[in-house]
């Protein structure tokens, strides 16, 4: 099974990641287990990471090279995979009308998630 995170849950995998603090999100806690056993797939988008970075920056609580490095890495250590924006999804997103009552965070880590399970049929429509 594939799971993208939202960025509160991408925050709390830094936590745990960066920090080692505890996560606390019981159904989060399951699924990092799973991925780091390789049973499931843990994604996050690089938009979503682009945000949380930002206000480390900004806080200066955690170095943001480091996060960056370790996170790639953990491709070679868990199922895990960063998503990004690549000129498919760029392209797929400004060709189709978008929901603007929906948070556009939330419906990007929709979006990621239909497509890496390949339900083409019910992805979420963007446009510009």
């Amino acid at each position: 099974m594939y799971y993208c995170m939202n960025k509160s849950e991408l925050g709390a995998f830094i936590d745990f990641k960066a920090a080692g603090k505890a996560v606390d999100d019981k159904l989060l806690r399951l699924r990092i287990e799973d991925s780091e056993a390789w049973g499931d797939q843990l994604g996050a988008l690089t938009y979503l990471l682009s945000h949380l970075l930002d206000r480390y920056l900004k806080e200066s609580s955690y170095d943001c090279i480091e996060i960056i490095t370790n996170l790639y890495g953990l491709e070679d250590s868990m199922n895990f995979c960063l998503h990004e924006s690549d000129v498919t999804f760029v392209k797929f997103m400004l060709g189709n009308l978008r929901d603007r009552e929906i948070d556009l965070a939330d419906e990007l880590v929709a979006l990621q998630s239909h497509l890496s399970r390949y339900e083409y049929g019910t992805t979420i429509r963007f446009g510009y």
